[in-house]
């Protein structure tokens, strides 16, 4: 556990509260908001948002953007 909370920024103490949940997966958001000085709205959409990532062709995590793949020149053929 984080000892000096007050001096992270929010981002961290987000990053910090995520990471206790996924330790402690019986706790509810409330309690890492609580100890952790972060919105039960921000770690509960966080949480939505992992939840919704799935997987690309290549088996990374999708992000925003980035997903674009180089065709090769059999597929460009097929495309015209």
């Amino acid at each position: 556990m984080v000892k000096n909370i007050g001096k992270l920024e929010s981002k961290d103490c987000l990053h910090c509260a995520m990471k206790w949940l996924e330790e402690e997966p019986d706790e509810m958001a409330s309690t890492a908001a609580k100890m952790f000085n972060v919105n039960v709205s921000s770690i509960r959409m966080c949480q939505l948002r992992e939840g919704r990532q799935e997987r690309n062709s290549r088996d990374i995590l999708n992000q925003h953007g980035g997903n674009n793949l180089i065709l090769t020149e059999a597929q460009e053929q097929a495309v015209f």
